[in-house]
């Protein structure tokens, strides 16, 4: 099923090619990992799809519609949905309330913060979205609470909740598992696993925990020094030496394999 299908894409930052001609998919329904060792042009990628960068050459496709020329908010609005390295949330606000921002960004454009001046909504689909929203990353026994009083573990699973709140049906994560421990990033795992298999979006994640890539991705594309280098199952990057060679190197295939 369509998703996101990048062709061609080149980026450049003066002289610097930061993306050089990559070409990915991530289809709704799939857990689509993007992995390589710092300066391999994920973040550079990431920004390219969100329509944060503008790219020198290439086509972004979103759902079958060609966004390569929009900006962030239209991508946002046709289901484009993103969460970033630090959890952008309000502390002082409780869990469900953050989720709640989450649907009502996606009628801003992916903005969040534009909507906390108080407007009419409709408060039964609020409430479904953020009721369905809550119990699909396991939080609903924590949504009354304070998010600034809960552990960076917590704070992803709200950060998700609310990005699934806002209907979106295409995922970028960005370095999710970033400050968790052991068991965090396991639950974390299994909610983003979940996700894909009951509720049908796709996810592009971009992470450095390998064991968490390995265990929860569907396929995955390797980049080094803004290129393509390697595409192909876990099992088969795994077994990669052009990937070992460039990345991940013995040790941490054998962390990954557990």
């Amino acid at each position: 099923m369509s998703g996101l299908e990048v062709s061609g894409l080149t980026v450049r930052f003066g002289g610097n090619v930061a993306v050089n001609n990559l070409s990915l998919e991530a289809p709704l329904g799939r857990l689509t990992g993007l992995i390589g060792p710092n300066g391999a042009g994920k973040t550079t990628t990431f920004a390219a799809i969100s329509g944060l960068v503008r790219p020198d050459e290439g086509i972004i496709r979103l759902f079958d519609r060609d966004v390569s020329g929009l900006a962030a908010p239209p991508r946002a609005q046709l289901g484009l949905g993103r969460t970033f390295q630090r959890p952008e949330l309000c502390s002082s606000l409780s869990v469900a309330e953050n989720v709640a921002l989450g649907w009502e960004a996606r009628a801003a454009g992916g903005n969040p913060w534009r909507h906390l001046v108080p407007r009419r909504t409709d408060g039964r689909a609020l409430r479904e979205a953020v009721a369905t929203a809550v119990e699909l990353c396991g939080i609903g026994d924590i949504r009354e609470r304070k998010v600034g009083s809960l552990s960076v573990g917590r704070r992803r699973l709200v950060e998700l909740a609310r990005v699934r709140a806002g209907g979106y049906r295409l995922l970028l994560l960005d370095e999710p598992s970033s400050g968790l421990e052991t068991a965090e990033t396991t639950r974390f795992g299994a909610v983003i696993r979940r996700m894909v298999d009951e509720d049908g979006v796709g996810i592009l994640l971009v992470e450095h925990d390998m064991a968490l890539v390995m265990e929860v991705c569907d396929y995955l594309f390797t980049l080094d020094f803004g290129e393509r280098i390697f595409a192909g199952t876990p099992a088969a990057t795994r077994a990669s030496g052009v990937v070992r060679a460039a990345y991940l190197g013995d040790a941490v295939l054998q962390d990954a394999a557990g």
